[in-house]
């Protein structure tokens, strides 16, 4: 079995697909409260680290197999 660790995590819809492939889900970190509460309900609320993932420490985690993500889109509008 895989382990995964997710960034830019939002509600968890990635990682549904992720766990349904038979991956084991170490963290999930999202700074978005909301979508945090949904990570939470769904998931062990142990592993959601609800940070910006720039100020996430990385170091305490060993064995990850996979990392995913759902970066943010920024739309520039240019004139």
């Amino acid at each position: 079995m895989l382990n995964s660790l997710e960034l830019f995590s939002g509600a968890g819809g990635l990682a549904k697909g992720i766990e349904i492939a038979g991956a084991n889900h170490t963290a999930f970190v999202e700074w978005n409260s909301d979508a945090c509460k949904t990570l939470r309900y769904n998931y062990n609320p142990a592993i959601v680290y609800e940070t910006d993932v720039r100020n996430f420490d990385f170091q305490c985690f060993s064995g990850v197999d996979l990392i995913a993500g759902g970066p943010p889109c920024r739309l520039t509008l240019r004139k």
